[in-house]
């Protein structure tokens, strides 16, 4: 008799791009990337921040509305950043090491508006490093893609992840194409947390205002002290595992 086989864990790979504006000939600035699970948060993250020497080639709403109000961020990308061609083989060498390291997992990825981010860096992916998609492998096996931005909205937890998730990156800077992969990641925990929550009645929830009203209760504000925060990472990823929580 064959004994049940156990279900793979589960590890999230987080892709955040930042470009010049929408179309594919407006400059590639950088993508950031982190991973991570539910047993221990954010593991890695990492940016690779692309400067050709030529000059930035801006969408002229996207600089105006946008980037004029982010030149700290946008100058430290253009001064990390290096030719696409290298940052793409470098890509491809992480792609590569995290597929040994995580053979053995269930590797989903998360992406804020993936229809745009996924699309385009496969675009340069491809092209540069004459990979395959990042929606794939190294072996050829697919990777679902989820957006949690688009889950939070369902479950009208946006404003709320939106206070609390800054408090849970450390050095978060907003637009920073890791700090954002990370938020990403958060997002997907809180919608995780939420779901079971509502699922199972954890803390007495009945209704999306009860689990608004608990996390936010017990959330950190503004709190300085790191016990505190990481408290609240580690609630926050027990009730996305789905325990009890006392």
């Amino acid at each position: 008799m064959s004994l049940p086989t156990q279900p793979k864990k589960t590890v999230y790979l987080v892709f955040d791009i930042e470009t010049a504006g929408k179309d594919l000939h407006h400059s590639f600035l950088a993508v950031g990337m982190c991973y991570g699970d539910f047993e221990k948060g954010v593991i890695c993250d990492e940016v690779l921040a692309v400067n050709d020497g030529k000059g930035i080639n801006f969408e002229p709403r996207c600089l105006y509305e946008f980037w004029s109000k982010h030149l700290d961020v946008l100058k430290a990308l253009e001064k990390a950043g290096k030719p696409i061609d290298l940052q793409m083989d470098r890509l491809r060498d992480w792609l590569s090491w995290f597929d040994n390291e995580y053979k053995d997992y269930n590797v989903k990825i998360l992406s804020d508006n993936p229809a745009f981010d996924i699309a385009r860096l496969d675009h340069h992916f491809v092209r540069e490093s004459r990979g395959h998609s990042v929606r794939y492998s190294r072996s050829g096996i697919y990777r679902s893609i989820e957006d949690p931005s688009e889950r939070l909205e369902a479950l009208l937890l946006t404003e709320t992840a939106n206070k609390i998730i800054p408090d849970l990156i450390p050095n978060y800077v907003p637009h920073n194409p890791s700090s954002d992969a990370q938020y990403i990641f958060w997002q997907h925990v809180i919608a995780s947390a939420a779901t079971n929550m509502l699922r199972d009645g954890k803390k007495g929830c009945k209704s999306l205002q009860d689990v608004r009203q608990y996390l936010e209760k017990i959330a950190p504000w503004g709190e300085l002290i790191p016990e505190s925060k990481n408290l609240f990472k580690n609630i926050l990823l027990s009730l996305a595992r789905g325990e009890q929580i006392q």
